[in-house]
């Protein structure tokens, strides 16, 4: 019975492997299958090298085995460049490349091409290569009798490019953008009057339309090809969202710019993942405070925006007897003692004031706009609400807080100067016995 299983199952696979034959070499194009990092060729199939009218050996000797050197010399670095950004984002790549066969006619070569991993994690693009010389031939033919058919063709390549971006296509001679909204079935939005009337606004917002207008002008003044990310919405209820616009502008004979084409791409989840990523760079990762390099920065540049006559607070704060938390409690409790001080702390101060961690035990806080008056009952606040007595096995540590303040301008009218002087004033308060803040000007 075992033995008949398998000349049953040898037999499904010859027929399966047939049929797959069979496939292969009557569909339309040839099929490569090579590696993406080297461009090795592994297999190449009958009809692929009956489009090329040669032997698998001649073929894999004239191009050395490498599917890169299939690609026209000049046209190289422009469509592997095309192929590899297509692999970062997608696992599908689409391109058209010229190529010359083994008699050095040129070919046009339509790629379609799937990247997968193989088992031993080889990254791996299995292509359908198509010969479209001839439509090649025919659209350049039709492009030189009608530069409008120019302008279309070249229109329909960068959507069909765009994947799942939403085309866009502007006609400066009657003022209208038309957009077609994949995500809606493919419905088409037409809005005229959009500069005359100022209907873009309604598009872009508030903050970006200044730049977009930049870009716009630019475009309408000479051929332009580039992109730029703002904030747009295409429906009015639905808030703005990040985007990514790809556009080349186009003239007529007379050098008059006629139409700008291109696509949108919402980028909202790479701007979140890019904020995100910023965050975390400029937070303590135990106390989700700013760490000091970013207050440094942040402080930094506020001073230097800040007149003479304003009056802002700098605090220097430290945890007295922390260390005696850490050698007979154990550093696990210190951690949560850390952040304990630290939600002491936020919790004290208004949300717009700037509140980090630049030590072991020592913390910032920069009251915006803050008098000296203000800052001394914030600091008397911090004082009461730090005192706190932790227990483990028996053993009793009371912390507190010691605070050195300086206030610009009078303390320093520079982030050096000031953070100099509210650490005087800590090692101070550390000296009269802790428990209690020190201002420049009292001592």
């Amino acid at each position: 019975m075992d033995n008949q299983n398998e000349i049953t199952l040898r037999e499904e696979l010859a027929e399966a492997t047939k049929k797959l034959d069979i496939l292969m070499e009557n569909m339309p194009g040839g099929v490569i299958i090579y590696e993406a990092k080297t461009g090795k060729i592994l297999e190449v199939s009958k009809s692929l090298l009956d489009m090329f009218g040669c032997t698998e050996k001649a073929f894999r000797e004239h191009y050395y085995n490498c599917f890169d050197l299939m690609i026209y010399k000049s046209d190289r670095p422009r469509i592997k460049d095309l192929i590899e950004q297509q692999m970062a984002l997608l696992t599908t790549i689409e391109v058209t490349f010229r190529a010359r066969d083994l008699m050095g006619e040129r070919k046009f070569l339509d790629f379609k091409g799937k990247l997968v991993t193989d088992k031993n994690g080889v990254q791996l693009v299995y292509a359908i290569l198509s010969d479209v010389s001839e439509r090649m031939l025919v659209q350049q033919e039709l492009q030189r009798m009608n530069e409008t058919l120019y302008m279309e063709t070249q229109r329909y390549k960068l959507l069909m490019e765009a994947v799942d971006d939403i085309p866009f296509d502007y006609n400066a001679l009657l003022d209208s953008v038309e957009i077609s909204l994949k995500k809606n079935g493919g419905t088409r939005v037409v809005i005229d009057d959009f500069r005359r009337d100022y209907r873009y606004k309604n598009v872009f917002s508030p903050d970006t339309v200044e730049q977009v207008t930049q870009v716009w002008d630019a475009a309408l003044m000479t051929m332009k090809k580039g992109s730029f990310e703002c904030k747009l919405h295409l429906e009015n209820e639905k808030p703005y969202e990040w985007y990514r616009i790809h556009f080349v502008s186009f003239q007529d004979k007379t050098g008059r710019i006629v139409r700008i084409v291109g696509s949108a791409k919402n980028i909202m989840e790479e701007k979140l993942a890019e904020e995100e990523m910023n965050s975390r760079l400029k937070q303590d990762s135990m106390t989700g405070l700013y760490n000091k390099t970013t207050m440094e920065s942040m402080v930094n540049e506020f001073i230097l925006s800040s007149m003479p006559t304003e009056t802002h607070a700098l605090f220097l704060i430290d945890a007295d007897n922390f260390k005696a938390i850490n050698d007979n409690l154990g550093h696990m409790y210190g951690d949560e003692v850390i952040r304990f001080v630290a939600k002491t702390i936020r919790d004290i101060f208004r949300d717009s004031d700037y509140v980090g961690r630049i030590g072991g035990d020592e913390f910032m806080v920069f009251m915006k706009n803050a008098t000296k008056e203000v800052a001394m009952n914030r600091a008397d606040a911090l004082n009461e609400a730090m005192r706190k007595t932790f227990e483990k096995d028996g053993i009793s540590i009371t912390i507190s807080c010691s605070i050195g303040v300086a206030l610009y301008s009078k303390d320093g009218a520079d982030y050096t100067t000031l953070f100099t002087n509210a650490d005087a004033c800590l090692y101070e308060a550390k000296r009269l016995g802790k428990d209690q803040s020190v201002f420049c000007q009292d001592f």
